[in-house]
């Protein structure tokens, strides 16, 4: 897979806001807030409209006109009762214009009843229905994108607490490590004596071998794995002794503190195997406690190591955890980019509709309204996205390494990857692998093109559904893994679920949408999938 598949040519969420999530998550939030407040609102004018419209009509009905009661008694009656009334009825146009405005008057409030009835039918069901529709599918994905948020967290989390244990075991071990070895000293046993015993012991060799595997080269013979007597041998040195301790065999290789350094004794050397044993056996109580003391400070060197072994192979672990975490982050930030350019897009959408029934109902405000149509019109979804993201930059930067993702202050420093060195446990001073992880972050994590560095208030944003081929690609390449092929011996805590989060590298083939659909707000599932 290519490497360059994962960069992208412009601004977007997963790669300039990586670091900055809760800042995310807070403008989710408040948009949220915001929609809600906009919904209480709406609710409130269609309430009014109707409210009014009611009693609009309420008042046209109350509003009688007399006259046609008395029109149509006159047009009943004889020529001799309208030879009666002409002389009252001779003012021309004065009883029969104020009748007719009335009616008017009536029917213009009728008419302006009717309007308002129809506003808010409308407002309602192409304004207000489609935006708590959208609000609550918005609510929904945010508790989804927060339930994900916690549970990519906490397995994180996991493997930063066995790492810490594994780091408070390591120098517990490496301390009392260092106390034996200067106990040791101090009764006058030699240091190379202690040396050539770790050297001799089992974890020492099989430290080697995992060392050897790691470098690729091929695995040493199971013979190979035990110490074998020859010539350059410490059991065989001029200046050193075979001998035993009381809970040994007469034929263990350890070097002990009463024959180490010394030529062999003419006694040892005419002795029989059992006279051997018999010196063995009433030996001084101070030699047998200086024997017991270096097999003591051996055993705690090798502890040390073994601790450092599993520290090591822990701290890979919580390596691999922290760049995993950081792609499902980078997912999640794609799917906040993808709610926010679906709710601007639909919420505009909405509301201008709302600024057409508004001006087509209520002719005498058109003026108001169409200056609220321009700001509508004047709304930009990537001017907007382009804006929050330059002033909540935190990007991750193509030369940033795993190293970089991994440490804090609050973190102890790892140890070395190489073996414990006896210069370590001669200045008590616990060795650290102050370098770490080299292996750029290029190509595992999405990252922005140098292309885009000048002018970044006119970049262009890449749309969620372009950077989710970004993240595929970089999903599709192997995770950075440390040298140390031995962090598969150490079981790493699982976190239930880890296979079901959305955001798992083997759910991210599901189809993306199109984030913007101005012609229909209407939310059906093929629409309102994840992107990761």
């Amino acid at each position: 897979m290519e490497v360059e598949r994962s960069t992208i040519p412009g601004l977007s969420f997963p790669t300039d806001l990586l670091f900055n999530l809760d800042a995310v998550r807070k403008q989710c939030t408040a948009d949220l807030a915001t929609h809600n407040a906009c919904l209480t609102m709406l609710k409130g004018r269609l309430q009014l409209e109707q409210y009014y419209a009611a009693e609009l009509s309420r008042l046209a009905d109350q509003f009688r006109i007399e006259d046609d009661i008395e029109c149509s008694d006159r047009n009943d009656g004889g020529a001799s009762k309208s030879e009666d009334a002409r002389g009252e009825d001779d003012r021309p146009g004065r009883s029969s214009s104020l009748k007719e405005a009335l009616r008017g008057l009536k029917a213009q409030y009728t008419n302006t009843s009717v309007q308002h009835k129809a506003l808010a039918t409308n407002l309602e069901e192409d304004v207000y229905r489609p935006m708590h529709t959208l609000y609550k599918y918005l609510a929904k994905k945010e508790s989804k994108l927060t339930v994900c948020t916690t549970r990519v967290r906490k397995q994180t989390k996991a493997f930063e607490d066995l790492y810490r244990r594994q780091h408070s075991k390591f120098e517990k071990q490496f301390k009392d490590a260092t106390t034996t070895y200067a106990q040791a000293m101090e009764i006058g046993i030699a240091g190379e004596i202690i040396h050539n015993q770790y050297l001799a012991s089992p974890v020492h060799h099989r430290q080697q071998q995992q060392q050897q595997q790691q470098q690729q080269q091929a695995r040493p013979p199971a013979e190979y794995l035990q110490p074998v007597p020859n010539d350059h041998s410490p059991q065989h040195s001029p200046d050193t002794v075979k001998v035993t301790s009381p809970a040994k065999s007469p034929h263990s290789s350890h070097i002990t503190a009463s024959e180490g350094g010394r030529p062999r004794s003419n006694s040892m050397s005419r002795a029989s195997l059992d006279g051997t044993k018999l010196v063995n056996w009433l030996l001084p109580s101070g030699q047998q406690k200086k024997e017991n003391l270096l097999l003591t400070s051996v055993k705690a060197i090798e502890n040390a190591e073994v601790a450092r072994h599993e520290c090591r192979a822990a701290w890979n672990g919580f390596e691999d955890a922290r760049v995993a975490l950081f792609r499902s982050i980078q997912s999640i930030l794609n799917d906040y980019q993808h709610l926010a350019e679906y709710s601007i897009s639909n919420l505009t959408s909405s509301l201008r509709k709302h600024v057409i029934f508004e001006s087509s109902a209520l002719a005498n405000s058109q003026y108001d309204w169409q200056m609220l149509a321009s700001v509508m019109e004047a709304v930009d979804a990537e001017g907007d996205i382009r804006a929050f993201i330059l002033a909540h930059q935190r990007m991750v930067l193509p030369t940033m390494t795993v190293n970089d993702l991994c440490r804090a202050d609050t973190l102890p420093l790892p140890p070395p990857a190489t073996s414990l060195a006896m210069t370590d446990i001669k200045a008590r001073k616990c060795p650290v692998d102050a370098v770490g992880n080299g292996h750029t972050v290029y190509g595992w994590l999405a990252t922005r093109s140098d292309m885009v560095q000048d002018n970044l208030s006119e970049a262009p944003v890449v749309m969620s559904t372009i950077m989710a081929k970004a993240l595929m690609a970089a999903f599709q390449i192997e995770q950075p893994r440390a040298a140390a092929a031995s962090a598969d011996d150490i079981k790493h805590p699982e976190v239930p679920g880890i296979d079901t989060c959305p955001f798992h590298p083997k759910h991210l083939d599901a189809p993306v949408p199109p984030a913007d659909r101005p012609e229909s707000i209407e939310l059906d599932n093929e629409c309102c999938v994840d992107q990761c």
